[in-house]
Formats: C-alpha cells, structure tokens, sequence
C-alpha cells in the first residue's frame, strides 16, 4: 500500500533483500518520480537556479559548469569512466596552468566582491566603520556596566605595561594599543565638538534673547511716549473750551 500510494518501499523491505541475497533494488521498485533524470537536464541548469548575469563571460562560464556537471550525473556510477574524466580534467587544468602560469588579478576577493556587485572598487574609502562602538551586553541577558564600576574593578587588578605606550594601563596592550589610543582620541574630539556646539547654541540663544528684549523695551517706550501725547492733547483741548466757556 506505502509503495503504491507514496512511492518509495517500506524499510521491512530491506530485510527481505537481505534473506535472499538480494545486492540492488529492482528496477520495478524504482519509480521515476524519485530519480533524477524525470526532469529535462535544463531544469537543472545554473542559469535557471541561480539569478546569472547575461553578459558572455558569465554565460560561458556556466556553459561550463553545466558541461562538467552532466559528465559527472552520467557517469555517477561507474568507477572507472570517472577516473577516465578526472585524468582528462586534470590535464586541461595542466595545459591551462602551463599557458597562464601566474593567478591574474581578477581572483582575489576584491575583485570577485567586485564583479558580484558590478561596480568598480573606489579609489579612496570614504565610509568606514565606527570606531569606539559598544556592543557588549547586547542581546544578552547581562546588564552593561558604566565607566565607575569599570574603574573600580580595574583598580582591583594590577596595572600592565604596554610596550607600545610603555605606560601602566588596564584597558589595552601591545596588541590593540593604537586601536584603543584612535578610539579614546575620537571619543574626546567628538565630546569636545559636542560642548562647543552647545555653547555656540547657547550664545546664539542669548543673542535672540537679548534682541527680543531690547525689541519689547522699544515697543514699550513708544507706546509710553504715545499715551503721554494723547494726554497731553486732551489736556490741551479741555482748557481751551474751559477759557472760551469763561469767557462767554
């Protein structure tokens, strides 16, 4: 029932061959469905199970990945044929190596890393990575540990000489000395550049402060001048009608 519906024999089946000596599974208990000539010998091509370039140079070589590969499926089972191709393979790569005897430039690993992206390896790095970054704690289920409690613990432990510095230190030796000097440098120049931002912010702030005040105590002192001109009009106005009144 397992064989004709599923396809394959149940592993009882191997005891069986076994008692009658029985070294190969008949071809009747091999369906088509699990071997791998069912499907046409393209479907298996590099091109249609990797995303390839279509320029030549990458079609040729796939061409011959793909020749190599069908020699091998076919002759996957007998011995001697296949000590027969690696021989022959092996005096291809001879010849090969004979005519170009030095490894050209385009293997190594930046020009392959170059190749995959298509396009070309710049001049001058203008991006690197950051420097001074902390990771530790993260993803874990320790906590971090601040720069007292760090100073603490390492004036617990005895100091080492670098000889790189030749100074006592806890935090580095020989080895990642200038790392660790390149990164303290970067960290005090961007502390530095950071207060000096805010102070450059803060005298601006002062600056639009003292602007704004100075503009209220203008408006202020002309409304004063204005209120005390109207006054003195309207004083003005009432003693004249007061004397023309008088005078009637």
């Amino acid at each position: 029932m397992g064989f004709t519906r599923i396809g394959y024999l149940c592993r009882h089946v191997f005891c069986v061959f076994r008692y009658k000596d029985i070294e190969k599974i008949p071809a009747q208990y091999q369906p088509s469905r699990w071997q791998r000539h069912v499907l046409p010998d393209k479907v298996n091509d590099i091109a249609k199970r990797y995303s390839v370039d279509g320029d030549t140079e990458s079609m040729l070589i796939n061409e011959i990945m793909d020749v190599v590969d069908q020699c091998i499926d076919r002759l996957r089972r007998n011995p001697e044929k296949l000590v027969d191709l690696a021989t022959q393979l092996k005096a291809i790569k001879n010849s090969i190596f004979e005519e170009v005897p030095d490894e050209p430039e385009h293997t190594n690993k930046r020009a392959v890393i170059s190749d995959i992206l298509k396009q070309p390896e710049p001049d001058e790095v203008l991006i690197n990575p950051p420097q001074g970054i902390r990771n530790k704690g993260c993803g874990t289920n320790h906590r971090l540990i601040g720069p007292g409690e760090k100073a603490v613990e390492n004036h617990k432990k005895n100091p080492r000489l670098c000889h790189m510095c030749n100074k006592y230190v806890y935090d580095h030796d020989s080895r990642n000395c200038r790392k660790v000097t390149t990164a303290k440098e970067a960290a005090a120049a961007a502390a530095k550049e950071a207060v000096s931002a805010g102070a450059r912010e803060d005298s601006a702030a002062g600056v639009r402060d003292d602007s704004s005040s100075g503009s209220r105590e203008a408006a202020t002192s002309c409304v004063r001048k204005a209120t005390a001109a109207g006054a003195r009009k309207a004083g003005s106005t009432g003693a004249r009608k007061a004397a023309s009144a008088s005078y009637k």
